[in-house]
């Protein structure tokens, strides 16, 4: 993954983090029913930068979200209170990148002296219930009801977070919090530094773990155990004489007879997304594994109608088709697949050595 890094925002963001916002004002996520026009959000962003931290996380250089703080309430008696708020791109949510903006946000709002964090959330958002949840945030009561939009009532869950501690009893007058261009600038850099440590480090981390890996791998590629299980079921039938990824196929089929112009795919469920397992897929890296998914389709159809349109006839096999217990019935489904197919070539009627030379 590319690495993104976080930084402070400035005036001069309003354009790229107003277009990340807009799209969000057709849905109930905001109750803002018309986007602010660029002059609007820029005296919006300059107003929050007089009096709290704004963030803007950036990928090459390109804002892909951003995350700030303002106030709750207008009256100053709220002054130890922030209200939270956070904007990602489309496909940049489920990389754990809100996680760590929010994380750093709290953190230099707690350098300013502000003692509470609230996040408003309009229900349903499993998304951001979620990424408050994870940052031990609780819900303190559900506004029912809250504001009319898109045709329909909607709840807001209030969520807050205490980030400093405050005493139980006595009334000794609490300092005012600073506004964040007070804030020690090293120590804010401080912040930011261990923020974006782990950005690097959740990009250069392996896309999946080591025992997802050797999951995944034990069904990729050729000469594969669920290919080898179809090619012993094929012998035991009386039907050697195949050829393995043959090449002079359109898609280079797993297992082919050229003779009978019969093509055999064996396909992992995880890797070619079986219909019927219906496999969840990695929850980070999502636009990664979406991307590779989509390429593994689009490609395997493109094989099937190659391979018709020059009159093959395809079978498809998946991995759960040759578990211990759908072998028996594989096996029959097989055989009558090869009775029906036409008879072999002069070629094939003589054992190969398709086994020893794959690709031939």
């Amino acid at each position: 993954m590319e690495a993104i890094q976080l930084r402070l925002a400035t005036a001069q963001d309003a354009k790229a983090m107003l277009d990340i916002y807009s799209p969000y004002v057709g849905t109930p996520i905001t109750f803002e029913t018309e986007p602010p026009t660029l002059k609007q959000y820029t005296q919006r962003l300059e107003d929050a930068l007089s009096g709290y931290p704004v963030l803007v996380a950036t990928k090459k250089q390109a804002v892909v979200g951003f995350a700030y703080a303002h106030k709750l309430d207008e009256y100053a008696a709220y002054q130890w209170n922030a209200e939270l708020s956070i904007y990602l791109a489309a496909r940049q949510g489920r990389h754990g990148l809100g996680t760590v903006m929010y994380r750093a946000l709290l953190d230099l709002l707690k350098l300013q002296g502000i003692r509470r964090a609230f996040g408003r959330v309009t229900l349903p958002n499993a998304a951001s219930m979620r990424l408050h949840s994870k940052l031990k945030f609780k819900q303190t009561w559900v506004q029912k009801k809250a504001g009319w939009k898109n045709g329909r009532w909607h709840d807001v869950a209030w969520m807050e977070k205490q980030l400093i501690p405050q005493p139980e009893k006595g009334d000794d007058a609490p300092g005012a919090p600073m506004t964040f261009l007070a804030v020690d600038p090293e120590a804010v850099n401080d912040v930011l530094l261990k923020a974006n440590a782990q950005l690097e480090k959740m990009a250069t981390k392996p896309v999946v773990s080591a025992t997802t890996r050797k999951c995944m791998q034990g069904n990729k590629g050729a000469n594969t155990k669920p290919e080898q299980v179809v090619r012993t079921m094929l012998r035991d039938m009386g039907y050697p004489g195949y050829r393995l990824q043959w090449k002079a196929a359109p898609g280079r089929p797993d297992i082919a007879y050229p003779g009978r112009k019969l093509a055999i795919f064996v396909n992992g469920c995880f890797w070619h997304r079986c219909p019927v397992c219906n496999l969840p897929t990695p929850q980070s890296n999502v636009e990664y594994w979406e991307a590779k998914f989509k390429r593994n389709v689009e490609r395997d159809a493109e094989n099937r109608a190659a391979l018709e349109e020059a009159g093959w006839t395809v079978v498809t096999l998946w991995e759960h088709d040759l578990k211990k217990d759908a072998r028996p019935q594989t096996s029959r489904y097989l055989y009558e697949v090869m009775s029906l197919a036409d008879e072999p070539s002069a070629a094939e009627t003589t054992s190969s050595k398709a086994d020893s030379k794959s690709g031939n």
